[in-house]
């Protein structure tokens, strides 16, 4: 344009300023164009929001779960330890059990206890014997005073004799 000649100043600055239509049509249609990728822009990044959405979750319920995870975790850690101490102390119970019957007075301890169930278990068989041959010995007797002639006497039986004399 800038070898243009114009035969006055109107027609020059005709020449320079487009027509006011022309330019608001292509305002019109800038705008429009603008406006279009903005929207579709716009459109763009919700698709790209929804999807980051499904992909990361709630934060909310993501918290949630590390809080569940975090509780489960704890619990499992108290029953172990609880489950360890109790474990310490029945080993501990049976290291002092073992160490007390390593030391004389346990030793002691252990052989008196062992000798007063060996007596027991003694004296409960000789009762049982005892029991027994009484029993027996009842038995015998009860035999023996039936074959006793007494005994046949008193069931009404009687021994007869013949007396014989002597003649000489």
């Amino acid at each position: 344009m800038a070898d243009l000649r114009a035969p006055t100043p109107s027609a020059a600055a005709e020449l320079v300023v487009k027509d006011k239509r022309e330019l608001k049509n292509t305002l019109y249609h800038l705008s429009y164009r603008l406006e279009s990728q903005m929207a579709q822009t716009l459109q763009e990044l919700r698709t790209d929001l929804n999807h980051l959405r499904k992909i990361l979750g709630s934060p909310r319920k993501a918290i949630e779960s590390y809080f569940l995870r975090i509780d489960e975790l704890f619990g499992r850690l108290q029953r172990m330890i609880s489950w360890t101490i109790e474990r310490c102390h029945e080993k501990n119970l049976h290291i002092r059990k073992a160490l007390s019957l390593q030391s004389p007075k346990g030793k002691l301890g252990h052989q008196r206890l062992l000798s007063l169930e060996a007596s027991q278990r003694l004296e409960q068989h000789f009762n049982h014997t005892i029991g027994i041959q009484r029993e027996r010995l009842k038995g015998l007797m009860g035999r023996l005073d039936s074959l006793s002639p007494l005994s046949i006497l008193q069931r009404g039986y009687s021994i007869t004799r013949k007396i014989r004399t002597s003649r000489s």
